[in-house]
């Protein structure tokens, strides 16, 4: 899912086995959900088994947020994967410096 500017609302949802990567493989973050301005409004949900396959881009197994505002309230995450050697870390959520 690719949010840019909306306001959006996500409560009691299943995200699994998303990938989000460019045919070159090159390229591809926030394997569930790539978050670039407005607000996101996450309750109650999961993302199992997500994979964010870019291994030049900036991670983000389940989400990548890139701009805006992201809230999360009982918001479980297992077994993302992020193939990113920019941000290895980032299986879960990867966050942009200065966004919310």
């Amino acid at each position: 899912m690719f949010n840019t500017g909306a306001m959006l609302h996500i409560s009691n949802s299943v995200f699994e086995n998303n990938l989000a990567l460019r045919q070159d493989g090159i390229l591809g973050m926030g394997g569930a959900l790539l978050h670039a301005w407005g607000t996101v409004n996450d309750v109650h949900s999961v993302f199992l088994n997500n994979r964010a396959g870019g291994t030049n881009d900036m991670g983000g197994g389940a989400i990548r947020v890139y701009a805006g505002t992201m809230h999360c309230t009982n918001v479980t995450l297992l077994h993302n994967i992020a193939n990113s050697a920019n941000m290895p870390n980032s299986n879960g959520i990867a966050v942009e410096a200065g966004t919310s």
